[in-house]
């Protein structure tokens, strides 16, 4: 609610001692300021101070603080518009001849999207690994998932003690994307989780299609949008994705409802 005050991690680390490790950068960044701390001067000065603190150089672009601009990913722009936001993100990349320093995980992905190098503070105050993160490459539309599913998982396990965790039966489907499939379905705003809902179902039920080249198809519709998954099994007992489009059309006999989605929504 509005009259509950929002206390930034960069504002606690600011009053914290830094942890021990960090990553030692001996070249000088960039600040990139994320349009979001624009009217938030409190939260850039932290995080300025922390850099500081732990031996990080760097600059000001022309355009910072106040006067930053969007990665591209703000108001779901590279949802809306994904050319505009590969846009927004090279003019922004294009501000400096520096690699970037960022404090949001969006602007890092955009960025290393656009081939704008962009290190994130907290990759430098725990680093994983001697690599330089700002070589990283851009977190895949269904990696940033999982990653928050295994983040809830090991919090309920660590934080609140709950011993009641188990996958979920489609999880323990093994899948094979290729790269350029794997594009097509972020593109397309697929999950690699809901293609192994859809399989699971499909083999789980027998509702498939098989077609002339030997791949089948299955279907699933969780909501409001019907997923459809051309796959092959393998001989490992894995499954190779070979292609998934959606519609919001309702298709009569298409699988319904076999897989609740546990996010609450359709992924539209």
């Amino acid at each position: 609610t509005p009259s509950i005050k929002a206390v930034s991690l960069w504002e606690i680390l600011e009053g914290t001692e830094l942890p021990e490790g960090a990553l030692s950068f001996e070249r000088t960044l960039a600040v990139a300021d994320p349009c979001t701390a624009a009217q938030a001067p409190e939260i850039r000065d932290a995080v300025r101070n922390v850099a500081s603190r732990a031996g990080v150089r760097f600059e000001e672009p022309s355009l910072s603080g106040e006067f930053s601009f969007c990665c591209g990913f703000g108001g779901l722009q590279e949802s809306a518009n994904p050319t505009l936001a590969a846009l927004s993100a090279k003019t922004r990349g294009e501000e400096s001849s520096l690699d970037f320093l960022v404090y949001c995980a969006m602007c890092r992905n955009l960025f290393a999207q656009a081939g704008k190098p962009a290190v994130h503070l907290l990759d430098i105050l725990f680093p994983q690994g001697d690599e330089d993160p700002a070589g990283r490459p851009a977190i895949g539309y269904s990696e940033q998932q999982e990653n928050r599913v295994g983040l809830v998982r090991a919090l309920r396990a660590s934080l609140w003690k709950e011993e009641d965790i188990v996958n979920e039966p489609h999880e323990s489907i093994r899948l094979v994307i290729p790269p350029d499939v794997e594009k097509t379905l972020a593109k397309r705003r697929i999950l690699a989780d809901t293609v192994r809902r859809a399989i699971w179902s499909a083999e789980q039920s027998g509702r498939k299609m098989k077609q002339i080249n030997g791949a089948l198809v299955a279907s699933l519709r969780p909501a409001s949008v019907t997923y459809w998954v051309e796959y092959a099994p393998r001989g490992d007992g894995s499954f190779e994705v070979r292609n998934g489009w959606s519609h919001r059309m309702f298709v009569a006999g298409a699988a319904e409802n076999l897989v609740p989605d546990a996010s609450g929504g359709d992924g539209a």
